[in-house]
């Protein structure tokens, strides 16, 4: 990750994510705006309190960040420094 380097991302997943996104459609429409924003590489960490997006275009870091709820606590981390 410190390298940039993504192509290990398919081996990545979380077994948990099969039990609580059929539960609480909150954690799939968080995924879903993540992707439709061309972020790729999203995924739920943990059981499920939080999902990050590894790759999310500069450019639509905004849209995405207005596009969820307005209660939900949002960060950005930028790792490149």
């Amino acid at each position: 990750l410190q390298e940039g380097n993504l192509e290990g991302w398919q081996i990545w997943g979380n077994v948990l994510e099969e039990v609580v996104l059929p539960r609480y459609p909150e954690v799939v429409k968080i995924k879903a705006t993540l992707r439709r924003f061309g972020a790729v590489h999203c995924l739920m960490c943990g059981s499920g309190p939080s999902v990050f997006a590894l790759d999310p275009p500069e450019a639509c870091i905004g849209l995405i960040l207005q596009e969820l709820p307005e209660l939900w606590f949002k960060s950005l981390c930028d790792f490149k420094n």
